[in-house]
């Protein structure tokens, strides 16, 4: 079970990391961002405050993972990294498509 456990810890802060770098290609090419409380934040602190976001974010992941139990660990992490490849695949999705517009890929 540990190892679906940090497996499931590796999986969630890799795509954490990812939706930061597809957020921060996608500013760089315009788009705004859709959540209002991390738009917020960008507004006030820029690229810094994105990625500011992201560390306390992997922060919480690390410490739901030492107070969860294991089940209930493999649970939420479980459906987070359902959502968030979501959320990825999306940003990609729309990266993809604005760049292939311009002919640049």
């Amino acid at each position: 079970m540990f190892y679906l456990s940090s497996s499931l810890l590796f999986s969630s802060a890799g795509l954490v990391l990812g939706d930061g770098m597809i957020t921060t290609r996608g500013l760089g090419a315009s788009f705004p961002e859709t959540n209002p409380v991390l738009a917020r934040v960008i507004g006030k602190l820029g690229v810094k405050g994105l990625w500011t976001t992201r560390l306390v974010a992997l922060f919480c992941l690390f410490l739901l993972f030492l107070i969860l139990s294991a089940w209930e660990w493999i649970e939420f992490s479980s459906v987070f990294v359902v959502v968030m490849s979501y959320v990825v695949a999306w940003g990609v999705l729309k990266l993809k498509q604005q760049f292939q517009g311009e002919g640049s890929v």
